[in-house]
C-alpha cells in the first residue's frame, strides 16, 4: 500500500472541496466534505493506477524486457 499527498482547496462559493494528487496530477476529484473528497480521490487514484498498468501492458506486450527497481532520495 502506498501513500499519496492530496492538495485540497475549499471553494466557499460552491462549498465543495477539490483535491488533486501531488504524485499523480491526473487524479483529481471533489466532494461536499473533506471525507467525501478523500473517498472520491482514492477512487480516482485507483483508476489512474489501473489505467497506467493497462497502458504499460499494451506498450510492452510481446517484447523481451527486464524490470528492475531503483531507489532515489529526493
Amino acid at each position: 500500500m502506498a501513500e499519496y499527498t492530496i492538495i485540497i482547496e475549499h471553494d466557499p462559493a460552491t462549498g465543495l472541496y477539490c483535491g488533486q494528487c501531488q504524485q499523480l496530477p491526473e487524479a483529481i476529484s471533489q466532494g461536499r466534505t473533506e471525507d467525501e473528497l478523500m473517498a472520491n480521490i482514492q477512487e480516482a487514484i485507483e483508476l489512474v493506477l489501473e489505467d497506467r498498468a493497462e497502458n504499460m501492458k499494451r506498450l510492452y506486450s510481446g517484447r523481451n524486457i527486464t524490470r528492475r527497481r531503483i531507489a532515489v532520495s529526493a
